[in-house]
């Protein structure tokens, strides 16, 4: 059991929807955060601030919980990522004998 309140814990399934409702409920139509999962409804609720100021509430969630899960990805991997690089560029040019032809690299081994 606690292994399920684990997980619905840690879960982002329903992407911030706070109403739950299905078949005549009325705010099964609102167009806001709406989410349908196994047969039920989740949206925006419309009680309380309204449907707007509760959509600016879960859009405000999903930010947050995106920009923690954005610098969890970014600190796992640099802490475990060793990023390397390496290139080779090959220049071809079909033009009369006696054509001045230049080419030039930037940004690499750390010049701007």
């Amino acid at each position: 059991m606690l292994g399920a309140v684990d997980a619905a814990a840690t879960s982002n399934l329903l992407k911030g929807a706070t109403d739950q409702g299905s078949g005549s409920d009325p705010n099964v139509t609102w167009p806001g955060g709406k989410i349908v999962r196994q047969g039920e409804t989740y949206n925006d609720w419309g009680g309380g601030y309204g449907h707007e100021a509760n959509r600016r509430f879960r859009e405000r969630q999903q930010a947050a919980i995106a920009a923690a899960d954005r610098a969890q990805l970014d600190r796992s991997q640099s802490a475990s990522t060793k990023v390397e690089g390496s290139g080779k560029i090959s220049v071809d040019v079909n033009a009369p004998k006696g054509t001045s032809v230049t080419a030039a690299v930037q940004g690499c081994r750390g010049q701007p």
